[in-house]
């Protein structure tokens, strides 16, 4: 064998174990070897544009599989467009349920309670997408009527197109005519021939304004120092009467405390002159029961028409009048007992 060929042939299989090694390291790396995976098919209604093979599928942040094709189906029934993305999910770890339980029957209660994918931007300097999974149990999820051989997961727009969406619903050339009406209404006005007058008499307002504060700040500080003096006198002054009312309250008790006292005194003045005066009446009482008796017995020894009989009949008359007085001054010493010390003037 020439010496070129056994050349050729050693290259050719050194070539081919670097071939196999790199592809062992690419499989063994990926984990693809050992590990079981299930495929699932996604429809978005939104571009695909910066979606790629590879991209990763996210579930609440945790890497779940990626994508592994992106295709172009064309219905020929409504001739509708339809893009399939495929992507490749691994299963997941199971607890509380029967281990038995393969991917797919996982995904089919999962999206009975709300799984939903959509597009997410994965980076905004290169403008690549990802695929987001989680639950949305209130939102409408779309789903395709096509056939394909992998089980669907629904979808639902990306935050772009909701974005978009909501601004197609705005009335923009009603809100564009509206705007341009404002805008000629504030050119109008800017632009009107009495606006340099009314922004000289702004200007000469101003001025006014300015030179008005430019007297105030000359005369505040005397105006100020008048109001504190006014204010110290003040309050000389209500220390002064604060003063003076004490000195009056003082001399209204001390007034109040002896009149208090007179009055004691002259009610322990007053029992023991009442019960004289008591006495007094109750004896001039009998004393003219007994004059009485008396004078009924001279009555029969002197006759009527006599002088001494008309002399006693006006002694008694006034001895009545006297009993009276005595009485009535009884009477009126009862109901004010002050008329022994002040007289009789002071009521």
């Amino acid at each position: 064998m020439p010496v070129y060929r056994t050349q050729t042939v050693i290259g050719l299989f050194v070539l081919g174990a670097l071939v196999l090694a790199v592809a062992a390291v690419t499989v063994l790396g990926s984990g693809r070897l050992f590990s079981q995976t299930t495929r699932f098919a996604l429809y978005f209604q939104d571009s695909v544009s910066g979606l790629s093979i590879g991209a990763p599928v996210l579930f609440r942040g945790v890497k779940v599989g990626q994508v592994t094709d992106i295709r172009l189906i064309a219905d020929a029934k409504d001739m509708q467009v339809h893009i399939p993305v495929i992507v490749e999910i691994k299963p997941f770890e199971y607890h509380g349920q029967d281990s038995s339980q393969n991917l797919e029957q996982t995904m089919q209660a999962l999206i009975a309670r709300g799984l939903r994918g959509q597009l997410a931007m994965q980076s905004m300097v290169t403008g690549q997408y990802q695929i987001l999974l989680d639950f949305h149990p209130q939102t409408k999820a779309q789903s395709s009527d096509m056939q394909t051989d992998y089980p669907e997961i629904p979808t639902i727009p990306s935050s772009l197109q909701e974005l978009t969406s909501q601004m197609s619903d705005l009335p923009l050339k009603e809100m564009t005519g509206q705007l341009s009406q404002v805008l000629t209404g504030i050119n109008r006005l800017v632009n009107h021939e009495d606006m340099d007058q009314s922004l000289s008499l702004v200007r000469q307002t101003l001025q006014g304004t300015s030179e008005l504060t430019s007297q105030l700040n000359k005369h505040i500080p005397e105006i100020l120092t008048s109001i504190r003096q006014t204010s110290d006198t003040s309050r000389e002054t209500i220390q002064g009467i604060g003063a003076d009312m004490t000195r009056l309250t003082a001399n209204l008790d001390r007034t109040a405390v002896q009149a208090q006292e007179t009055l004691q005194t002259t009610n322990k003045q007053l029992g023991p002159m009442l019960a004289a005066l008591e006495q007094t009446f109750t004896t001039a009482g009998s004393t003219l029961e007994q004059t009485r008796s008396s004078l009924s017995q001279l009555s029969n020894l002197i006759g009527r028409d006599s002088g001494l009989h008309q002399e006693l009949e006006r002694t008694l008359k006034d001895i009545q009048n006297a009993a009276r007085a005595v009485q009535n001054l009884s009477d009126y010493l009862e109901r004010n007992p002050e008329a022994l010390i002040r007289g009789k003037g002071g009521y």
